[in-house]
């Protein structure tokens, strides 16, 4: 009777760590957007500041390293992707890789109202890529 209770709980860690296993590697690419306004500023000092990912490390301290792969256009639209590295802020010992790609655009002069825009999509992987967030 011994050996069957200890056989139930074999079967029992096994099919828990076949389960986990399974959603890991079965769940796909999540998405999660985010926006925000800065009040009391002007409109093109925190656009320059924002689409320099050069400071991102400075609103983003978890960002250990960066190297921008892609690069093109002008003054008023402007585009390049990122790879980065970061830790997670809720778990520092953790790492993940990232790919961002950033369309930095603003309207042409004389153009109103100025419109200053930074739009992003990131893909944050884990597990060597097995499990990402977009």
């Amino acid at each position: 009777m011994h050996a069957r209770r200890w056989n139930i709980k074999k079967l029992i860690i096994c099919g828990g760590a076949f389960l986990i296993v399974y959603i890991l590697l079965t769940s796909g690419t999540r998405e999660y957007e985010i926006d925000a306004t800065i009040e009391s500023s002007k409109p093109e000092q925190v656009w320059e500041y924002v689409a320099d990912f050069n400071k991102m490390r400075t609103l983003n301290p978890t960002i250990l390293n960066f190297k921008i792969i892609a690069d093109a256009g002008h003054t008023h639209d402007w585009r390049y992707t990122v790879e980065y590295t970061e830790r997670l802020s809720h778990w520092p010992y953790w790492l993940n890789a990232a790919k961002a790609d950033y369309v930095v655009t603003k309207t042409m002069p004389g153009v109103e109202p100025a419109v200053y825009m930074i739009e992003s999509k990131h893909k944050t992987c884990f597990f060597k890529g097995t499990y990402c967030c977009k």
